[in-house]
């Protein structure tokens, strides 16, 4: 069996990286894949390549997921897995329509390139909320780094890290101004405190105990 866990951990982690690569080739067919592509249409948006959480999508998120499914796999029950499928289809359906209504233009916002992007965040949600909830004994490491991949995640993904680098105005293509969201850092506060809360008590009190 730990060879079938380790294929299908590498499986999810081929698909989740295949699924950028469709958003990179979708969102240049565009003419929004890169700052340039802009400039030459004369189009003020948020270029593919401005989005900094799509390099943690590509070369981070897909191995950590993969790993996520590996180590927790065997512990997963047909029951919850279902159950898990309808709360994140529930919830990414939320969050598709809340974000279709925030102002600006973006490559998300097309219909291939944000659907492609929809099914990568709904596999991502799965697997999340599968180790945290789901999970009766999650590896206390892997909770760890759970616990710092989301808040950079959310980070990254809100295009909090684009407006530190904005903040003298200086990215010409693109007019938002994502540090001044306070509904985004407070999503930020309120989700990466949860993860913390229920990984703090997922963790076993004796594996604290060899940090004494």
């Amino acid at each position: 069996m730990l060879i079938a866990y380790a294929v299908l951990g590498i499986c999810i982690a081929v698909l989740l990286t295949g699924l950028v690569i469709i958003q990179i080739n979708a969102a240049g067919s565009i003419g929004m894949l890169t700052v340039e592509q802009l400039v030459a249409g004369a189009k003020k948006a948020l270029s593919f390549d401005r989005h900094y959480a799509m390099p943690f999508d590509f070369a981070i998120l897909p191995a950590f997921l993969g790993l996520g499914v590996f180590l927790h796999v065997k512990q997963w029950v047909h029951g919850d897995m279902l159950l898990c499928t309808g709360i994140t289809i529930f919830i990414t359906l939320a969050l598709v329509f809340a974000w279709s209504k925030f102002p600006g233009e973006e490559a998300h916002k097309d219909f291939v390139v944000g659907g492609v992007h929809g099914i990568y965040v709904a596999i991502g949600l799965w697997i999340v909320l599968m180790v945290l909830v789901y999970t009766p004994k999650p590896e206390p490491v892997y909770l760890l780094v759970l616990c710092a991949v989301v808040p950079a995640f959310l980070f990254l993904g809100q295009h909090m890290y684009l407006g530190v680098i904005n903040y003298y105005r200086e990215a010409a293509s693109y007019e938002g101004n994502p540090l001044a969201n306070i509904g985004g850092w407070a999503g930020l506060v309120v989700i990466s405190g949860l993860v913390w809360w229920r990984s703090y008590a997922l963790i076993p009190p004796e594996f604290w105990t060899k940090f004494q």
